[in-house]
C-alpha cells in the first residue's frame, strides 16, 4: 500500500508500494495521524502518480473538496483523462467525500468501478418522538 496526500501536489508516503506486515502497518498509521490540512485539491495529479504503479489495482481517495489545482481541475476534464488512462489499467477508484456531496466523485468512482461514500460529518439526530393521545 502506499498514501499520496495531496494538497497543491501529490506527496507520496513511500516511493513505491508497501508492504503491512510486520512494522508497516503501525508506520502507516503513524504517517496518517502525522497529516495535516492544507488549501488545495490537486486530485488529477494525485489519481495519474497513483495509477502510475501497476502493482496498484485498488486506489482510495478521500477529499473535502472540489478539484483545485494540478494538471485539470475541470471536473469533466478529470473523468475524461483519469477514464482514459486507467482504461487498460482497469484499477478500481473508490471516492470518499468528506462534507458536500460530490457529483463529481460518484461519476469518478462509477467510471472507474469503484463505490462513492458520504461521510457528511453532521451529528445523527433521532428522530422526533410520537405524540401518544
Amino acid at each position: 500500500m502506499n498514501i499520496i496526500p495531496f494538497s497543491n501536489a501529490p506527496q507520496p508516503w513511500k516511493k513505491q508500494l508497501h508492504p503491512l506486515k510486520g512494522a508497516g502497518r503501525q508506520e502507516a498509521i503513524a504517517f496518517v495521524r502525522g497529516l495535516t490540512t492544507s488549501f488545495g485539491t490537486n486530485i488529477y495529479d494525485t489519481l495519474e502518480l497513483a495509477l502510475k504503479d501497476e502493482r496498484a489495482d485498488t486506489l482510495y481517495m478521500l477529499t473535502d473538496g472540489q478539484p483545485y489545482g494540478g494538471k485539470y481541475t475541470a471536473p469533466a476534464d478529470i473523468l475524461r483523462e483519469i477514464s482514459a488512462i486507467n482504461r487498460l489499467r482497469n484499477a478500481k477508484i473508490h471516492c470518499i467525500g468528506f462534507g458536500v456531496e460530490a457529483t463529481f466523485l460518484k461519476d469518478l468512482a462509477e467510471r472507474n468501478g469503484g463505490d462513492f461514500r458520504l461521510v457528511d460529518g453532521a451529528p445523527k439526530q433521532d428522530p422526533p418522538e410520537k405524540s401518544k393521545v
